[in-house]
């Protein structure tokens, strides 16, 4: 009864707060705090359903809170009284984070100390968990490692195909490639992430990551063909000059290592190193 009652109150002047960013941010972490405290004592008491409830309620008022202030600040910007960064939307992501890395936890633990639970409830959250915060490593990992104990890519396959192109994260796409075992995927990923239309165009990192794996594979004309697109798309990265440099007696003629050096001068690119004698 206690929790309960403290609870309403928490949720009550968390929501009717319209204080200064400084003291909102302290009720927030103070709402946080009793959120996951209240969540834990309800799974200790109730077990895992009596937590998920606590757990959506607590995600509801986090949302209603973050379009109410959103309002609210909008409304201030346009009297140019304060930047709507002062406000409690700036925070929003990083609450709802810690809300949701919690209890996920909480639910990876239930689903590794009682082997009788279904693997659909560790799944089913941590689905939800990316939903709201698809770039979370921890959550990534998990659902990685339950769905390989099912001996199942799919889901997983599924959840990268959709959420790589949506967020153009360059991690992501190193973690989707990371995981595959088939040449012929891993090709078709690094294609993808670096296709003329994609955020990650111009990702130095994917495009190193692609010509080292052609080399790997000693698909050494198509190394040499992704290496002259990424300096094509990432001229500016002098590691990929370098990789040039140490690759040349494997990939390149020698005309097309003059014209690499004659490129290199007209573009004013500088390197310490020794270039290989050919």
């Amino acid at each position: 009864k206690g929790f309960q009652e403290t609870w309403l109150k928490l949720k009550t002047s968390f929501l009717a707060s319209d204080k200064t960013a400084t003291d909102h941010r302290s009720l927030s972490h103070n709402f946080l705090d009793y959120l996951i405290s209240y969540t834990l004592f309800e799974y200790l008491v109730g077990g895992l359903d009596a937590a998920l409830l606590i757990h959506n309620e607590g995600l509801e008022v986090l949302k209603t809170k973050h379009t109410k202030t959103l309002t609210s600040a909008s409304a201030i910007q346009r009297n140019q009284s304060k930047s709507i960064y002062d406000y409690f939307g700036t925070d929003y992501k990083l609450y709802m984070e810690e809300v949701i890395a919690s209890y996920s936890h909480l639910v990876y633990r239930h689903y590794h100390s009682i082997p009788t639970t279904p693997p659909s409830i560790l799944r089913n959250t941590l689905s939800a968990g990316l939903k709201d915060n698809p770039l979370s490593l921890p959550l990534i990992l998990a659902f990685i490692e339950l769905e390989e104990r099912s001996k199942i890519s799919g889901r997983i396959r599924l959840h990268f195909d959709k959420t790589c192109p949506e967020l153009g994260s360059t991690a992501l796409w190193l973690l989707a490639i990371k995981i595959e075992d088939s040449p012929e995927r891993i090709k078709s990923l690094f294609e993808r992430a670096l296709q003329e239309d994609s955020a990650t165009r111009r990702s130095p990192q994917l495009w190193l990551h692609y010509i080292d794996f052609e080399v790997e594979q000693n698909n050494l004309d198509a190394a040499k063909n992704v290496l002259l697109r990424a300096i094509r798309a990432v001229p500016w990265f002098k590691e990929v000059w370098l990789r040039c440099i140490k690759n040349t007696t494997k990939m390149l003629e020698v005309h097309e290592i003059v014209d690499l050096l004659r490129l290199m001068a007209e573009k004013e690119i500088r390197l310490r190193i020794e270039i290989p004698e050919f």
